[in-house]
């Protein structure tokens, strides 16, 4: 499956979000039920999130595990990879993403032998906290408002089904970020248009499902796709 497929499930589940969080606005006198089953939609969307990216070969992302978990050092770094770096293409930061998904799906997924293993966590717990502290910053827009923005998105939504919660503070200023650098699916040129568009909009939907969307980021989203 595409993502483009995901972007279409996750479109859909969260127009019946809408619809239902519509009629609980204009009808005072609706069940708890019908509120309810509006809010599980938050659920349902992570969920189908999490079974996409979770369509993996168990022992390739164990493996890879085992391999970063031998590099990685204390403060949740990696010495090979240049932070520093603002390259326009082939940023090298953005590795660091990219070897922690598979430390989250290890962690997270119950088939693996790192299932809530708490080295993983710990690591995992750094690696994120020395991203956010080490914020490093390409000079190509599309790092900032697409490629990470998206694959944070993804790993934080894959750690909501991990055996501990990352601290509520981290998880919170790393969504903070998303929101301040990830850009608008409206925005003029390249950014808001064609894939770069629908790119957007995906992790406005990450970033919305994790802190339980606010009714007018729920309006603001509407405009974009739905």
């Amino acid at each position: 499956m595409s993502k483009y497929y995901l972007l279409l499930v996750i479109i859909f589940a969260f127009a019946l979000q809408t619809r239902a969080a519509k009629h609980s606005d204009n009808e005072p006198s609706i069940s708890l039920e019908k509120t309810n089953a509006a809010a599980t939609v938050y659920e349902t969307i992570m969920e189908r999130v999490r079974t996409f990216h979770m369509n993996v070969n168990v022992d390739t992302v164990v493996n890879q595990t085992t391999r970063y978990l031998s590099i990685l050092d204390s403060q949740g770094a990696f010495p090979d990879i240049d932070y520093n770096s603002d390259a326009q293409t082939n940023w090298p930061p953005l590795a660091h993403l990219d070897r922690l998904k598979p430390m989250v799906l290890s962690y997270t997924m119950p088939n693996s032998s790192y299932y809530g293993n708490q080295t993983v966590y710990t690591a995992i717990v750094n690696m994120l906290t020395y991203w956010y502290d080490k914020h490093p910053l390409s000079t190509n827009w599309y790092m900032q408002q697409i490629a990470c923005p998206q694959r944070m998105g993804v790993i934080l939504i894959l750690l909501r089904s991990g055996a501990q919660q990352i601290p509520s503070t981290l998880e919170t200023n790393l969504v903070n970020r998303i929101e301040e650098e990830g850009g608008r699916p409206d925005q003029p040129g390249s950014p808001g248009t064609g894939a770069n568009k629908l790119d957007i909009a995906t992790h406005w939907v990450y970033r919305g499902c994790l802190p339980k969307m606010t009714k007018s980021f729920r309006s603001e989203l509407n405009k974009y796709i739905i």
